[in-house]
């Protein structure tokens, strides 16, 4: 119960489809309270942006005290909030995790006919209204103050005042992304958010994901065209790959090839949608904006930012793991970007990481000059290197600082266990690393002896 049997002189009940944080601020207007923080001040609770979460813990708390000044019971008025837009709102398995908007989006034609604020309209990718065929708005079309939930909103502007029955707002056609069955939903949803995250990103290999996007409803409405393009036009795919330089130093994404994951996608998204108009062109300083602020310092000119790569990211490039390619750094054999507390933060530039295999192949000679030696591809005794007390970077040190180990090669695959070496003088080199720890002079002192 609430304090002292208090309850609310007016105690509205939600609408279909209404939205749980706009229903709340329809229950402060009708009890003269101008915003969503009076309302918790009246009801003795903190004012946090959870409490509108539905399914957070402050939400069920929030629930079960509103529940008590309205008279209601708080699971029949939990339930109210729980419909199918609700439940993809979080899903841990999308590259963007939280689809929800936190600031009010509104169509002016709704306010006036029904005067509450629709579900819906807080999810991302509902950019307009499916009724009037506008764009909806999240900030004043007058004074471009952006919208806060401020009771003023079921009918003016918060700021300047202007009616939403004075705003003539344009026609605009509901977009393609926007329509999608409930029961596909979620796998769109994972490939619409992969592919946006895409558009977001300039042209890097960071393919993090984010806990939520905080954009305005233009710009995502700009960048959703140009996701669901690259999953239903696969010119517009090609072209954009094109521009992508990043890929021709590591065209991968999680050890699939950048454009067969982009198809792959396309191939669950486009099952259940059509061809979109063409893609609005979207500005370097809107791609910016999902970049971590640490990237940015890190990055001389813009362009750096194409070429910056992640530890997971540039291990799987080298085919090394994390604590290997770390190693390699400590070598002075690769440079990273940063110097973070955390070796997961560490950042390079993925142009940095092919001088690895580039120096491999300046020594290497041809095939046809080794004579009758016996070659053995790098790849082949990777296996191997426990039964010598080494790993990949340890190899790659001893083959990078001993001259007297021959390469060879007819073909630069850009890989450098394809690179082939002379089988004798490198498992020599192997066992003297496993008695005398890969010192420099113990190599070169016992070289030619072991050799004859």
């Amino acid at each position: 119960m609430s304090p002292k049997g208090l309850f609310f002189p007016v105690r509205p009940k939600p609408f279909d489809e209404e939205g749980f944080t706009g229903y709340v601020l329809r229950i402060a207007d009708r009890n003269g309270r101008s915003n969503l923080n009076e309302l918790c001040l009246t009801i003795g609770m903190i004012s946090r942006k959870s409490n509108y979460v539905v399914g957070h813990p402050y939400n069920s708390l929030f629930i079960e005290t509103c529940a008590a000044y309205l008279k209601r019971c708080p699971v029949e008025l939990s339930d109210s909030f729980s419909g199918l837009t609700q439940q993809h709102l979080h899903d841990e398995q999308r590259l963007i995790r939280d689809i929800s908007i936190a600031n009010p989006k509104l169509c002016p034609h709704c306010m006036q006919e029904n005067g509450f604020f629709k579900a819906d309209w807080q999810v991302a990718h509902v950019t307009h209204c499916r009724k009037h065929s506008v764009m909806l708005l999240d900030a004043c079309p007058r004074c471009d103050a952006t919208f806060k939930w401020d009771c003023d909103l079921f009918e003016k502007c918060q700021k300047c005042a202007v009616k939403w029955k004075d705003l003539k707002p344009a026609l605009s056609p509901v977009p393609k992304y926007q329509h999608m069955k409930n029961e596909d939903a979620r796998e769109m949803l994972i490939a619409l958010y992969a592919a946006l995250l895409f558009t977001f990103r300039p042209y890097d290999l960071m393919f993090d994901s984010l806990q939520t996007l905080q954009i305005d409803n233009d710009t995502l409405h700009r960048h959703f065209l140009q996701a669901h393009s690259l999953l239903t036009d696969q010119k517009f795919r090609s072209e954009w790959l094109l521009n992508y330089p990043s890929t021709q130093f590591y065209p991968m994404h999680n050890k699939q090839p950048l454009n067969e994951y982009l198809k792959r996608l396309a191939e669950v998204y486009s099952e259940h949608t059509h061809v979109q108009e063409h893609a609005i062109k979207v500005e370097k300083h809107e791609i910016q904006s999902v970049v971590r602020t640490p990237r940015l310092a890190l990055a001389s000119c813009p362009e750096d930012l194409n070429f910056q790569i992640g530890l997971i990211g540039a291990s799987e490039c080298l085919g090394l793991s994390g604590n290997e390619l770390v190693e390699l750094i400590g070598f002075g054999h690769i440079t990273a970007l940063n110097s973070p507390r955390m070796q997961r933060d560490i950042l390079f530039d993925v142009r940095n990481l092919n001088t690895i295999p580039q120096r491999l192949y300046a020594r290497a000679g041809s095939i046809s000059s080794a004579g009758e030696d016996r070659l053995v591809p790098l790849n082949a005794i990777l296996g191997k290197l426990k039964h010598f007390s080494m790993n990949r970077a340890q190899l790659i040190n001893v083959l990078l600082t001993t001259p007297e180990i021959a390469l060879f090669s007819d073909q630069k695959t850009g890989q450098w266990q394809d690179v082939k070496a002379n089988e004798k003088t490198l498992f020599c080199c192997l066992k003297l690393f496993s008695c005398h720890g890969c010192l420099r002079a113990s190599l070169q002192r016992s070289f030619v002896e072991c050799a004859v």
